[in-house]
């Protein structure tokens, strides 16, 4: 919301002059600052009241045009019944932050990532889903957190879920920057080695 008054100033003519000149000037650079800021979405202007279509109409040929020189896409709604000038811009471009960064290769730009716990869990998930195959063997790369917390102290959980799926699942360190795991192979033990 942009709100526009006049402050301190009061023109040597009447009143209804000043609101007039404020308001063009208003205009022009509110234009400029909606540029100037590459502002996009709904953006209200509470322009001083004027009296009558015909100066509301010029405010707003004059916002229409100054922002003309601008690339965006901007579609003037018009002035709702308090006088609030309406006005919505597409964003066509990025803004400086997207241009200057990129998303985190860790977090894909949450800010967050699955807890060591989580991904162990669902890889137990996924191990179950192979329960009752001919598999003798599954190979898993994961990161250390990963196999400890999924194979328990001194790998009693591990071992436990070895008995219960009918297979052996070995594991290779994996380096990564956040908990992880990748099923690499299954199959006979033979062929697996």
């Amino acid at each position: 919301m942009i709100d526009v008054n006049t402050g301190k100033f009061s023109g040597k003519t009447d009143l209804r002059d000043t609101v007039m000149k404020t308001n063009m000037n208003a205009a022009v650079e509110a234009a400029r600052q909606i540029r100037l800021r590459d502002l996009a979405g709904i953006i209200l202007i509470d322009f001083i009241d004027m009296k009558t279509d015909s100066e509301r109409n010029k405010v707003l040929k004059l916002i229409q045009k100054e922002l003309h020189l601008d690339e965006r896409t901007t579609r003037i709604i018009g002035f709702t019944e308090l006088g609030i000038l309406q006005l919505t811009r597409k964003k066509t471009k990025q803004s400086l932050t997207e241009t200057l960064t990129e998303k985190c290769w860790t977090c894909g730009g949450t800010g967050q990532v699955l807890s060591t716990e989580s991904v162990a869990y669902r890889l137990e998930r996924a191990l179950w889903e192979f329960k009752n195959s001919d598999y003798e063997e599954i190979h898993i790369a994961a990161t250390n957190e990963v196999i400890r917390h999924f194979s328990g102290e001194a790998d009693i959980h591990k071992l436990r879920l070895e008995k219960a799926l009918g297979f052996k699942i070995k594991f290779s360190v994996l380096d990564a920057a956040k908990p992880f795991y990748e099923i690499l192979k299954v199959g006979a033990s033979t062929e697996l080695g």
